[in-house]
């Protein structure tokens, strides 16, 4: 399941924590494409409350537990958390995030012009393709 951009940034965590016994999700890798696209406004006082729903825990929650109020990075810190693999989707990927990423030890895939044949190869790297 590719997902882009911060308006995604939820999907990670609930197909990972609360979907992940159901059977079109159980086996699902997930890549999170982070953009250089973040908002202005901080999301609402308490949002982190809103994701408690069975299959979540607040350890869960740490990189947006951490902050006073939600953000752009803190929200794609969370996305980041629960994917299998990032792709940074553009070329001034911010710095911060960029950070983030090379910490975690998870698979990342660097901006490039040549996205289609990169992208191909990043994919079958975190879910290789079954043989027939």
């Amino acid at each position: 399941i590719h997902c882009q951009g911060w308006l995604t940034a939820l999907a990670p965590l609930y197909i990972k924590k609360v979907y992940n016994a159901d059977p079109f999700f159980r086996d699902a890798k997930v890549i999170y494409s982070v953009y250089n696209d973040g908002f202005k406004k901080k999301l609402r006082t308490g949002f982190h409350n809103h994701l408690m729903v069975k299959g979540i825990e607040q350890d869960d929650l740490t990189s947006i537990n951490n902050v006073k109020t939600v953000d752009f990075e803190s929200l794609s810190k969370l996305a980041i958390d629960f994917s299998d693999g990032i792709i940074m989707a553009d070329a001034n990927t911010n710095k911060t995030l960029a950070q983030y990423i090379a910490n975690k030890g998870i698979p990342y895939l660097p901006y490039s012009e040549n996205y289609k044949e990169n992208y191909l190869n990043f994919y079958s790297s975190i879910y290789p393709p079954i043989a027939e």
